[in-house]
């Protein structure tokens, strides 16, 4: 049973208007089988390379593309365009490193370790040198109880919120951006869930996750155990992403498949997305990564008759594929429905209220062909109850 249908998940990662000569040609490349460079014009060429550069995977494909022969190989003006995009990553890796590193030390003096997540982890773990993963910003999961702490810390390290002050995280996002003070600094995503989703299971247990991480050698850095990252890797692409898939992306899940194939831990990758409510992204994130990168996986993985689905997780699957690709008036009403049965009834009133009267960010972002008319009655609403609040 195949769920990943080009029409519905992948619109930025199918490369749409390639010639067959080329993407034939690209599709040699991880493999490194002999091949001739596809007959492009200049104009076709550098189509390719803002393709590449936007899904984030130039730094490896110049990698491949050095150990094939000059018949193999695009003309020398692309292959320098590769060459120049893989050393700035390159930089930016010693960067991040040295920033994590900084950000890390700085918690361990407040006794607070948290796991590094998503790339900045990846890219240190996985890929066989930090260049490969390009990212502008650094992940990290902290504890609820340590969160506010760590968030005075960052403050006080000159990062700026970029959704504005809030009492704390948003209830329903489970996260905090947080912007760098200087151009060669890194953004931070600060959260105390896996999930940032109210579509998905938000019973994510994060203290397990803590005790079965691991410590990198010769750092400080913790980060997931490879069966959690795996699965949450899969959430995160199809739950959040999957209207533009990067194919950086897809090759993480491919890194993160193969590090359980070595360690044979299959049913318990199974296992814990039936937990997660993730049995169905992870199905369509192997899928789309095996398409593009031969990713390997347990057969029991394409079988849903193992661990299958509950009829919730049909619902919350269907919800989220449609309401992000079309229709999305139309099942307005189950989203939020969906939003709210996650939380509890003092989230659930936090929830109605913002919904109710937004914030400016929310405005601009939620009805910008209404040229933000909402705000001033949200704002007198705000007003309103602040008042009340401090009168009582």
């Amino acid at each position: 049973m195949s769920l990943a249908r080009s029409d519905l998940f992948i619109q930025g990662a199918v490369l749409t208007g390639w010639p067959a000569s080329l993407d034939t040609w690209f599709r040699t490349l991880p493999g490194q089988e002999r091949g001739l460079a596809p007959d492009l014009s200049a104009g076709e060429w550098q189509t390719w390379l803002e393709v590449v550069e936007a899904h984030g995977v130039s730094p490896l494909i110049y990698t491949w593309l050095k150990s094939r022969p000059p018949e193999g190989q695009p003309p020398a003006p692309v292959v320098d365009r590769l060459r120049e995009t893989y050393l700035h990553w390159a930089g930016y890796a010693t960067c991040r490193w040295a920033e994590l590193q900084e950000l890390l030390a700085a918690m361990a003096q407040e006794n607070i370790y948290p796991l590094v997540l998503k790339g900045a982890a990846w890219a240190e773990l996985y890929y066989p040198s930090p260049a490969l993963r390009p990212s502008n910003d650094i992940d990290l999961l902290v504890r609820r109880a340590e969160y506010e702490r760590v968030k005075r810390l960052l403050l006080a390290k000159d990062y700026t919120l970029r959704k504005g002050e809030m009492r704390g995280p948003a209830i329903w996002g489970l996260e905090e951006e947080f912007m760098p003070a200087g151009p060669q600094r890194f953004g931070v995503d600060l959260h105390w869930s896996l999930s940032p989703h109210a579509l998905v299971r938000r019973k994510m247990f994060v203290e397990p996750l803590f005790e079965r991480a691991a410590t990198m050698p010769n750092s400080a850095m913790r980060f997931l155990a490879p069966v959690d990252a795996l699965v949450h890797a899969a959430t995160h692409l199809v739950y959040a992403h999957f209207s533009n898939i990067r194919l950086i992306w897809l090759y993480d899940i491919h890194l993160l498949a193969q590090e359980i194939e070595r360690l044979q831990a299959w049913p318990a990758v199974l296992a814990r997305s039936q937990e997660w409510q993730a049995r169905l992204a992870l199905l369509v994130a192997l899928e789309l990564s095996d398409e593009w990168w031969g990713t390997p996986s347990a057969a029991e993985v394409k079988d849903l008759s193992h661990y299958p689905p509950t009829k919730e997780e049909w619902r919350v699957f269907e919800v989220a594929l449609y309401t992000r690709s079309h229709g999305r008036r139309q099942t307005w009403l189950r989203w939020h429905l969906f939003q709210l049965r996650n939380l509890n009834n003092r989230q659930r009133l936090a929830y109605l209220l913002n919904k109710a009267l937004p914030n400016r960010l929310e405005i601009d972002r939620n009805y910008p062909r209404l040229l933000s008319w909402p705000y001033p009655l949200a704002l007198l609403g705000r007003l309103f109850l602040m008042f009340v609040s401090k009168k009582g």
